[in-house]
């Protein structure tokens, strides 16, 4: 399945005080599914876009999430008003659903994050030489 509770990440996390929460098991069953039929094929389907609409309004209106990362652990994060989202994939989850679609929830695409993070990190390594 998409989302494990013993993950490496997750567990990093953990042991940084944060707490875990993860969709419902109907909404798990259908990440799982969107991501291993559709986005990994490249298959953008607007239903399924709307699936993933609504589970982040969902866990937004019932978590208060405060942002969403579109990430690699399948994972829902919460630390005090701060809840991130994590699923499955680096890249094709943003394909799909963008920051237009719920401006009221901050979106990160965690591909853009880790590209970042390896860009500046690459030059603070290169200054250092």
């Amino acid at each position: 399945m998409t989302m494990k509770f013993d993950s490496c990440v997750v567990q990093r996390l953990l042991e940084h005080d944060l707490q875990i929460v993860l969709p419902n098991q109907e909404e798990i069953v259908d990440i799982h599914r969107i991501i291993t039929w559709e986005l990994a094929f490249n298959i953008l389907n607007e239903q399924s876009k709307l699936t993933y609409l609504k589970i982040i309004q969902r866990l937004y209106d019932e978590d208060k999430v405060d942002g969403v990362i579109l990430g690699c652990t399948g994972k829902t994060l919460k630390h005090s008003c701060l809840v991130i989202i994590l699923f499955c994939l680096l890249k094709e989850i943003p394909l799909i659903v963008k920051q237009a679609d719920l401006p009221h929830i901050p979106l990160f695409n965690s591909a853009q994050l880790h590209v970042r993070c390896f860009f500046y990190l690459h030059l603070i390594l290169c200054n250092n030489l």
